[in-house]
């Protein structure tokens, strides 16, 4: 299959991943959140290399952008509320 639907396919992963923290969290489970915030940073990282011209994967990486903003902030509200386990 083309690279660049797979690298859709990525962007799409961690939009989805975005959506299932806030539901996770809403149930309840708090330490998801920290997991995919590393796991979804990571991704990031490696499209980070690339030069997008101005398309729709271009459009799907500036979405990612956000989407990892929104888990973040999740993070961040989670710790702030002390609802995070020390390591």
């Amino acid at each position: 299959f083309p690279t660049e639907d797979y690298m859709v396919g990525m962007c799409t992963v961690v939009s989805e991943l975005a959506r299932m923290t806030v539901n996770r969290v809403t149930v309840g489970d708090f330490e998801f959140a920290p997991r995919v915030s590393i796991f979804a940073a990571d991704i990031y990282q490696g499209f980070r290399a690339l030069n997008f011209r101005n398309d729709f994967l271009r459009k799907k990486y500036d979405a990612m952008k956000y989407d990892i903003k929104k888990i973040e902030e999740i993070v961040y509200d989670l710790s702030v509320r002390s609802l995070l386990q020390k390591r």
